[in-house]
């Protein structure tokens, strides 16, 4: 991780680094998002966690969502049939000057969550993107492609975020730099999520669980990861940074357990929570599937060095 912030302090100072791509695979703050699809008759926002882009490349950028194919078919359920959907980018807001369209499934499988890397892209330009399904359409995503290798902007702003603890407080600074206009790309350099049961995070001058967690305990199972991402995805003002910025990010320890390596972690005691190497794994494919960069194959390998511009 102390890596990754040298290079969103390079980043900052107008310097550029090399980057690998490795492939494989609020003030509102509350579960939901939004009543376009109670206007329709469903009774049910399929979008209520919004949407996201990451990964920027000079022509190609990754977009995210997750459908919520009923009422019942919360995330970790493993409930829910498969559904059909559309995405679409746009040079413009009002999607008439429509530049990629393509058909999706999604299912259970993957907790209904979409990923799509639309490539083909116009290098250091602004578009727009949606999803389509049951009748209703997502929120719009802005996005942005990286400049082109070889070029040479006069600068490339980044926003540094991370140790983003959901029950220790609200996620103000998200919405601040949501608000802005100044920025070209949000760089999350872990702990996007905590696995602790609600009360159980206790450093010198935490005063407590402002807002529950979901699940109230510690996460240890894929549904129960699964669960934890919609936890803080359901917060207003995350979705809201999501939608205005492509995220560029890796995780650290929390993402999986505190203090985590190879073996285990500081609080997982195998006797009492299970394989570590199990739990881990839930961890990484929950983490793959509800966040915007693309899975790859050997994902405790995970490296991040993007290159913007000629430098």
């Amino acid at each position: 991780m102390r890596q990754i912030l040298l290079a969103a302090i390079a980043f900052r100072a107008g310097i550029s680094l090399p980057r690998e791509r490795r492939l494989s695979p609020s003030s509102q703050r509350s579960r939901g998002g939004g009543n376009r699809a109670e206007a329709q008759g469903l009774g049910f926002d399929p979008f209520s966690y919004g949407v996201a882009s990451g990964d920027p490349l000079p022509n190609r950028v990754i977009i995210w969502t997750r459908i919520n194919p009923s009422a019942a078919a919360t995330p970790g359920s493993g409930l829910g049939a498969p559904v059909r959907g559309i995405w679409e980018v746009s040079a413009n807001s009002n999607f008439t000057q429509r530049v990629a369209f393509r058909r999706f499934v999604t299912s259970a499988a993957t907790d209904h969550t979409v990923k799509i890397d639309v490539a083909g892209l116009q290098s250091g330009t602004e578009y727009y993107y949606r999803f389509n399904a049951l009748g209703v359409n997502s929120p719009v995503g802005r996005m942005r492609t990286a400049p082109s290798n070889g070029s040479t902007p006069s600068s490339v702003r980044f926003g540094l975020v991370s140790c983003s603890n959901f029950e220790a407080g609200y996620f103000t600074a998200y919405r601040h730099l949501a608000q802005r206009d100044d920025l070209d790309f949000i760089l999350h350099v872990g702990d996007y999520i905590y696995e602790y049961a609600n009360g159980e995070f206790g450093p010198a001058g935490f005063a407590g669980v402002t807002r529950a967690h979901d699940p109230s305990t510690e996460i240890f199972s894929l549904s129960d990861y699964r669960r934890r991402h919609a936890c803080y995805k359901a917060d207003a003002d995350l979705r809201q940074l999501h939608a205005r910025y492509p995220f560029i990010t890796t995780w650290d320890d929390h993402e999986t357990a505190n203090n985590a390596w190879r073996d285990g972690a500081e609080n997982h005691t195998p006797a009492t929570k299970g394989d570590w190497n199990l739990r881990e794994a839930a961890g990484i494919q929950a983490y793959y599937e509800w966040m915007p960069p693309q899975s790859i194959r050997k994902p405790l390998l995970m490296t991040i060095t993007p290159k913007v511009g000629s430098r």
